[in-house]
């Protein structure tokens, strides 16, 4: 990830964000549109300034990483998020992009912006995680998993805060019982049918992305 330094003593309230914020498209010429804090940890979402992905000299920044007094802070590009979340199925990145945190929010008040997020909202990539956490699952019984059990529970839960399941995978004292839960989750799952995701639904939330970006950019239409 591209890092950059940020030199703060204050805790992570909204004053700071808003340094943090500053700072960013200072330095690396981008608009944050969301920013919060979650457990200690900074995450924020941001759009590229159009010219970088025309440049053969500047390279578009698809995510960051920095700290400040201890306390991590990732930034990702809006593009690359919504590619992972609608093309890979990662409700991890799903649930970034939709979190306010523990303390602390920012969200830029634009019409485009907050209709992307809320479309985003209404379709969760259930789909098409369900059908790697099966698939993964069928692989650590296989014993040709290329992750850790606990990488993989780690994406059970973060598919359950969008969508709870009767399956509690967060006892983790013997690798049997994570497996025994594994499989019962993989059950579940199975006997589950989610909503497919269109690509009317896609087109129209790259729409409002592109349209974002001409906002920010070119219509200066914040």
């Amino acid at each position: 990830m591209h890092t950059m330094e940020i030199t703060t003593n204050k805790d992570i309230n909204n004053e700071t964000l808003q340094i943090i914020k500053e700072s960013f498209e200072e330095q690396k010429d981008i608009r944050i549109m969301h920013i919060y804090v979650d457990k200690g940890t900074v995450y924020g979402i941001y759009i590229n300034n159009p010219y970088t992905s025309l440049s053969f000299i500047h390279e578009p920044l698809t995510n960051m990483s920095t700290d400040i007094d201890g306390h991590n802070i990732f930034m990702f590009e809006l593009g690359l998020l919504l590619h992972i979340i609608y093309r890979n199925g990662s409700t991890q990145m799903f649930n970034i992009l939709h979190s306010c945190g523990d303390n602390g929010t920012w969200t830029l008040s634009n019409d485009n912006f907050i209709e992307l997020l809320q479309l985003s909202y209404d379709n969760p990539p259930l789909q098409l995680s369900s059908f790697h956490l099966i698939k993964w699952i069928d692989r650590l019984n296989d014993g040709d998993l290329n992750m850790s059990i606990i990488d993989l529970i780690g994406m059970v839960e973060n598919f359950t805060i969008i969508h709870p399941l009767d399956v509690d995978v967060s006892n983790k004292n013997s690798e049997a019982l994570m497996k025994n839960n594994l499989n019962m989750v993989r059950q579940e799952l199975k006997g589950q049918s989610f909503k497919k995701i269109t690509e009317a639904t896609l087109n129209k939330i790259d729409k409002l992305f592109i349209q974002l970006q001409i906002d920010l950019y070119i219509t200066d239409n914040k």
